[in-house]
């Protein structure tokens, strides 16, 4: 409260209305704390039944694969693996593993898209690691 009767002091015979309103929303607003929601770094086998791998290969794309078997998999928009990430959870419950993999033309944009779908499916265990040599080579035969 001091403040402001000392910004009113020296702000007013000196300032325009627009510079008052300025400092006082600057002088009276307070940091916020927001909380994120980080991928676990829970460790999980590859080849289990219940383990997703997404690959992110540009900026409108993925190409999601169940177990380790890169060439069981599919095509997928951002719409639509959704509805792909619905499907597996209910099949596989909270015993759910996605391992993301970011890469080639993706962007910042296209990770958070990709994270928030693990928030809005509820996927408790999720982690962002690096493609390997052969899904990088994978990803240029998709091209």
């Amino acid at each position: 409260m001091k403040r402001i009767l000392i910004a009113f002091l020296f702000i007013i015979p000196f300032s325009s209305c627009q510079q008052i309103i300025f400092y006082l929303t600057t002088m009276t607003s307070k940091p916020v704390a927001q909380h994120i929601n980080a991928p676990t770094t829970i460790p999980f086998e590859i080849q289990g039944k219940n383990v997703i791998t997404i690959l992110m290969y540009n900026r409108d794309n993925i190409y999601a694969y169940p177990g380790s078997d890169i060439n069981n998999g599919m095509k997928y928009t951002y719409s639509s693996v959704s509805d792909f990430l619905k499907q597996k959870k209910a099949t596989a419950g909270n015993e759910l593993r996605v391992l993301i993999k970011a890469g080639g033309d993706g962007n910042y944009k296209s990770t958070v898209n990709i994270l928030d779908q693990m928030t809005i499916n509820h996927i408790k265990y999720y982690t962002l690691s690096d493609q390997s040599e052969k899904e990088k080579k994978f990803i240029k035969q998709l091209k």
